[in-house]
């Protein structure tokens, strides 16, 4: 059997507080009073301000695949899917002479709004960029041989990394 994930919601903000997944195999689908007694993010939770979406199974697969976060508009009981943040390099590869830069540059989709991207570089202290046009940059540097994994992230459209090497 085939059951498609179910998007449990608090009804006055939208927040998600649990999205099942989808199941497949041996299964059968389950009540919301069962979920409420199973899962433990619902268990303390007030089932009259809680309320869900069913999706069939394979329902917006492609969207969940790429996907950074994810809203319930409360009103219209509308599932928003925030894309997750695209990274890209110029350069792989960098000479470790505290000279030669590869810029790293994160994107996503709204380019209307300016957002706060945080960088990372092998998990050190966060810097902190805005997007202008829905892009921005960091730029790397190194006079120390070794991989860089630069990590950006967005509150809305998540988690992305890339890998710089110095040579």
């Amino acid at each position: 059997m085939q059951i498609g994930r179910r998007i449990y919601f608090d009804m006055s903000t939208g927040d998600i507080i649990l999205n099942t997944g989808e199941r497949i195999g041996d299964v059968r689908e389950t009540s919301k009073e069962e979920d409420f007694m199973v899962y433990p993010q619902l268990i303390r939770k007030d089932p009259t301000k809680i309320d869900f979406l069913q999706l069939f199974y394979g329902e917006r697969a492609s969207e969940f695949s790429t996907m950074g976060s994810m809203h319930v508009d409360p009103a219209t009981k509308t599932l928003i899917i925030y894309p997750r943040l695209t990274i890209s390099t110029d350069k792989t590869q960098i000479t470790a002479d505290g000279i030669d830069t590869a810029t790293v540059t994160a994107t996503i989709q709204d380019t209307t709004q300016s957002h706060a991207i945080s960088f990372t570089v092998n998990n050190g202290a966060p810097v902190v960029v805005n997007t202008v046009n829905g892009a921005t940059a960091l730029p790397i540097t190194t006079t120390m041989p070794g991989d860089y994994i630069v990590t950006a992230t967005s509150d809305i459209y998540g988690t992305n990394s890339v890998t710089v090497k110095g040579v």
